[in-house]
């Protein structure tokens, strides 16, 4: 996922987690401020408008 040049060689696991997981997670939640958060927030929201995601079950 383009992260093979890393070398965690010398962190435990629950580190290296930690620190990929955060990695992913910041631009998540940024887009989901600027298209869903915001728009809401500023009352910029269309009325009706469906949210543009097909829901995933994960189990």
């Amino acid at each position: 996922m383009g992260a093979s040049h890393y070398r965690l060689d010398g962190a435990r696991t629950n580190q290296s987690l930690f620190g990929f997981g955060d990695a992913v997670v910041a631009p998540v939640v940024e887009w989901l401020a600027q298209h869903y958060l915001m728009p809401l927030a500023r009352g910029d929201w269309p009325v009706g408008r469906q949210a543009d995601f097909v829901p995933v079950t994960l189990f």
